[in-house]
């Protein structure tokens, strides 16, 4: 399982259905625009990722998509290391995590 049940029902219950389904459509978007955003020729610079990464996995803890959340954080800190070969693996891999994870979003309604 790619998701915390227990952190994304503890979301959930402090923000209300709505506000969290809300949230979560807006995560949904941001990680949509972020794995097109990688995939852009010429791919973006290792100092651009970093940060998005960061962002994006801060987002993804908060709704316990820990896997994601996981990924992320792995990517950002390959970013740091400015090897554009072992980025461009790391960040290959997260478009399928992300597909994954947000199927067993769905599947909690």
């Amino acid at each position: 399982m790619k998701l915390d049940t227990a952190r994304v029902d503890e979301t959930r219950s402090l923000l209300g259905d709505d506000a969290f389904a809300k949230f979560l459509r807006r995560l949904e978007d941001e990680m949509q625009a972020f794995i097109a955003w990688l995939n852009e020729e010429p791919a973006p610079q290792s100092d651009e990722v970093g940060p998005r990464c960061h962002m994006l996995a801060s987002s993804a803890g908060l709704y316990g998509a820990r896997d994601l959340r996981v990924a992320l954080l792995t990517a950002e800190e390959t970013a740091k290391s400015d090897n554009p070969a072992e980025l461009a693996v790391v960040t290959s891999r997260l478009a399928g995590i992300w597909s994954e994870t947000r199927q067993e979003f769905r599947e909690l309604d």
